[in-house]
């Protein structure tokens, strides 16, 4: 059985579309008030979080909408 070799970098950058709405299922928020907060269109957040182009900004902005602790925080952005 042959051996994976995972990128723990790419793997990072490949899921913070699914931390972010684990985070928006496990508080019980809606998609809306993260677009609403970010100043875009929920379909526009849906694209960000399907493709994973969240920027630093938008980061900084979702760790304040969630309320994250620091430990969160460097969960998510620790390699």
């Amino acid at each position: 059985m042959p051996r994976v070799c995972i990128n723990k970098k790419q793997y990072k950058q490949e899921t913070i579309g699914s931390w972010v709405v684990g985070q928006l299922f496990k508080r019980k928020l809606k998609k809306t008030a993260l677009a609403n907060a970010l100043d875009i269109t929920r379909q526009g957040l849906d694209w960000k979080l399907h493709n994973n182009t969240v920027t630093y900004a938008d980061l900084l902005t979702i760790f304040d909408f969630f309320g994250s602790t620091d430990d969160e925080i460097l969960q998510v952005m620790k390699m």
